[in-house]
C-alpha cells in the first residue's frame, strides 16, 4: 500500500511537469505522448493490482466468514453436548441419592431381622442403582461427543475428564445394582428360612461388592481433577 501511495504522488507530479512543459514549447509535445504513456501504464497497474488486492480481500473475508460458521457450529455442538452430558450426570446423581436411601432403609429392616421388608427396600435399591448407572453411561456417551467438537485444549479436558468420571460411576453403581440385587434375594431366602441360598447369596453380594470398592476408588482422584481443571482453567493452554 505504501508503494501505491508514493506511486501515486510521483504521477500527480509528472503530471504537473508535463503540463508546465507542453504550454512552453511544442518540442515537448512527443516527449509528452511518451510520459503520459507511462503514466497510463502505471495507473493501469495500479487498478490492476488493486482490483486483485480488493478480490483476494473478499475471497479471504469469505472464508473467515466460513470459519466462524464452523467454529460456532461446533462450539454450539459442544456447549449441547455438555449440556446433555452433565443433565444425565446430574440424573445418575439422583438416582444415586434414591438409592442410598433405600439400602440405609433395607440395612435397618436387615439388623431387626425384618427380612422381607430388607428384600423389598434391598430390591429397590438395585433398581435404583442401576438406573443410576444408565444415566452415567449416558452421560459418558454426550461427554464423549463433546470432546470430538471441543474447539481448544481447556474444552476438550473437561469434556475427558467427565467422560472418565461417568466410566467410572456407571461401572460402579452396574456392580453395586448387582450386590444389592444378591442381597435382595438373600433376604428373601432369609425370610423363607432357607440360609443355605440365603447365605451363598449374601456371598455373591459381597464378592460384588469388593469389585464395586476397585471401581470406585478412581472416582476420588478423577473428581480432584476436574476441581483443579475448573479453579485453574484459565492456566490452560489453548
Amino acid at each position: 500500500m505504501m508503494k501505491n501511495k508514493i506511486g501515486s504522488v510521483s504521477v500527480v507530479g509528472i503530471v504537473a511537469i508535463l503540463c508546465v512543459a507542453s504550454s512552453a514549447s511544442a518540442t515537448f509535445f512527443l516527449v509528452g505522448q511518451i510520459k503520459q504513456s507511462e503514466i497510463d501504464n502505471l495507473k493501469s497497474n495500479y487498478n490492476s493490482e488493486k482490483n486483485q488486492y480488493e478480490t483476494e480481500i473478499t475471497d479471504l473475508g469469505t472464508q473467515i466468514g466460513g470459519l466462524e460458521k464452523i467454529l460456532n457450529e461446533d462450539n454450539q455442538k459442544y456447549v449441547k453436548q455438555m449440556v446433555n452430558g452433565l443433565r444425565a450426570y446430574s440424573d445418575g446423581e439422583y438416582y444415586y441419592g434414591l438409592a442410598t436411601g433405600y439400602k440405609i432403609e433395607a440395612r435397618d429392616y436387615y439388623d431387626l431381622d425384618s427380612f422381607y421388608t430388607a428384600f423389598l427396600y434391598y430390591y429397590f435399591a438395585s433398581i435404583y442403582y442401576q438406573d443410576s448407572s444408565n444415566n452415567y453411561s449416558s452421560a459418558k456417551m454426550f461427554f464423549d461427543g463433546a470432546k470430538e467438537n471441543a474447539s481448544n485444549n481447556k474444552t476438550r479436558k473437561i469434556a475427558e475428564t467427565y467422560s472418565s468420571l461417568s466410566d467410572a460411576n456407571a461401572d460402579a453403581f452396574s456392580e453395586f445394582s448387582k450386590a444389592y440385587e444378591d442381597l435382595s434375594d438373600a433376604c428373601w431366602y432369609y425370610d423363607e428360612n432357607d440360609y443355605t441360598t440365603g447365605n451363598f447369596k449374601l456371598e455373591l453380594s459381597n464378592e460384588h461388592i469388593e469389585t464395586y470398592n476397585d471401581l470406585i476408588e478412581p472416582i476420588s482422584d478423577l473428581d480432584d481433577d476436574l476441581t483443579l481443571i475448573l479453579k485453574n482453567f484459565d492456566l490452560l493452554n489453548e
